[in-house]
């Protein structure tokens, strides 16, 4: 998460100089910087919060069933990095408005978003696997384990109650 939050940080840098010294490469650079912004997130947030917990406290999954779930978090995330670099900018879907750069393949907007659509739509069962993921490994690890399970697994409760509020009412910024 750091490691990717500090290239983030470097990249929103580059941009703010990139506009001050503008100079003949200053859209590309420009384009390049703005794609590492939208992409470096993506593994420090949702690593935490869609894979590990499968995997904690021990870095075995439970059985081989849980392969499904992380390969299909696993390849969702890579999607996202790769629909971020070829979906023709401006995308309001992944919150980039408004923007000055060419990005993206002209033409493959439906495509990606159909794609997009998809993985999605695999990642829902997930909100209820991750959470029954870390109540199967609570009732089979020791009182070690139990200790150190708590903390991950009143953050996935915290993360599930607030997807649930902000995604059934949109007025509630939380």
């Amino acid at each position: 998460m750091g490691i990717t939050n500090t290239l983030r940080l470097i990249a929103t840098a580059a941009e703010l100089f990139n506009e001050t010294q503008a100079g003949p490469y200053a859209t590309w650079i420009e384009a390049i910087v703005r794609n590492v912004e939208q992409i470096v997130w993506i593994p420090g947030v949702f690593i935490p919060i869609v894979v590990m917990p499968f995997f904690f406290p021990d870095g075995k999954l439970l059985s081989s069933f849980w392969r499904i779930p992380v390969a299909i978090a696993l390849a969702n995330l890579l999607w996202m990095g790769v629909a971020i670099t070829l979906h023709p900018w401006p995308w309001p879907y992944m919150g980039v408005y408004e923007t000055r750069v060419p990005n993206g393949i002209p033409g493959s907007a439906a495509g990606i978003e159909a794609v997009t659509q998809v993985l999605n739509s695999l990642m829902l069962p997930l909100v209820i696997l991750i959470p029954a993921a870390l109540f199967f490994r609570y009732r089979r690890v020791d009182e070690i384990g139990k200790r150190q399970m708590k903390w991950p697994f009143a953050a996935t409760l915290v993360i599930f109650v607030y997807g649930m509020v902000t995604s059934s009412v949109p007025q509630v910024a939380l």
